[in-house]
């Protein structure tokens, strides 16, 4: 599970979390049957759901849309699995207002270690 942590100091609108995802992993959607009947996300305690709107899951890249997001800190999770073995790269991850320039926040670039069985 790839879980994200934002806050807001005031409420925005229309907001997009990229996320260039590790090679080692793939995000994998738990609503197809295949996955869904056998994952579920867990609730994180004490933090927020934010509401999603829309999202875009791709090999390379996870897209994620929120219409509103609340003045609180909120969290927003989703399904991985290992697909190879190894130290990878994993780039900043960015959220942004959509229609506004001036305000962004990104994580700082770190490595994701996949271990075989």
């Amino acid at each position: 599970m790839i879980s994200y942590r934002f806050s807001c100091e005031k409420p925005q609108s229309y907001v997009a979390l990229e996320d260039l995802i590790p090679a080692g992993i793939e995000v994998v959607n738990p609503d197809l049957a295949l996955f869904g009947q056998y994952y579920s996300l867990p609730e994180e305690s004490g933090l927020e759901t934010a509401r999603l709107s829309h999202s875009e899951i791709r090999d390379r890249q996870t897209n994620l849309y929120f219409d509103d997001l609340p003045a609180r800190t909120s969290t927003y999770s989703v399904l991985a699995r290992a697909t190879a073995a190894g130290m990878f790269a994993w780039p900043a991850t960015q959220i942004s207002p959509m229609y506004d320039s001036r305000f962004f926040g990104r994580s700082a670039p770190s490595e994701c270690y996949v271990a075989s069985e």
